[in-house]
């Protein structure tokens, strides 16, 4: 079951560990399914270290800054109150 700290963690590990491959390198992204529905993800990135200066420069300043926290947060009340 769903509630804020569940909601929480989950948005939290996308934004953190996925968000910068869907910014930086989309077409790297797989999803994986099976017949009882999704089961899993890929990314890549074809050189981990043009990835690795593009994320610092693009990505790292919103986890710096906090705002991501503060709007993950919210979004997670919101979602498990619907």
């Amino acid at each position: 079951m769903l509630n804020n700290n569940n909601l929480f963690n989950l948005f939290l590990l996308i934004c953190r560990f996925i968000k910068p491959y869907i910014q930086i390198c989309p077409e790297n992204i797989f999803v994986v399914e099976d017949e009882y529905g999704l089961c899993g993800y890929a990314v890549a990135t074809i050189d981990a270290k043009q990835f690795y200066e593009q994320c610092k420069e693009e990505c790292l300043p919103d986890v710096r800054s906090g705002i991501l926290y503060k709007t993950i947060k919210y979004y997670s009340v919101c979602m498990c109150r619907e």
